[in-house]
């Protein structure tokens, strides 16, 4: 998986160039952004190119935003040109949704 980081300071954005983040490529995004997450103290990942985020992927976005959290960094989500940290509340609720029903679903 490749990964491109546009850095401003202490920022970074961090766009995932990869249709897919699932199961086959979750833990090699998470080995990816570890080192980011300590250099930076605002990320933001732009997730705009991936339209396949199963149950896998959808945990290694959150499990970034918890490292981040115990760092007192904060990660933030980007699709398009939206600055909204809304999609982290989706990923959530969809989650949600998800363990309630106990079947697959794509993002």
């Amino acid at each position: 998986m490749q990964l491109v980081i546009e850095q401003t300071g202490n920022s970074a954005t961090v766009k995932i160039w990869a249709h897919r983040l699932n199961r086959g490529n979750a833990r090699l995004f998470l080995r990816q952004m570890r080192p980011i997450l300590s250099r930076y103290t605002h990320i933001m990942v732009d997730i705009n190119r991936v339209i396949d985020i199963d149950p896998y992927g959808m945990g290694s976005l959150l499990t970034c935003r918890h490292r981040a959290e115990k760092q007192d960094r904060e990660l933030t989500l980007r699709q398009g040109y939206d600055k909204g940290d809304h999609l982290f509340a989706e990923l959530f609720q969809r989650a949600q949704v998800f363990l309630d029903t106990g079947k697959s679903m794509y993002i």
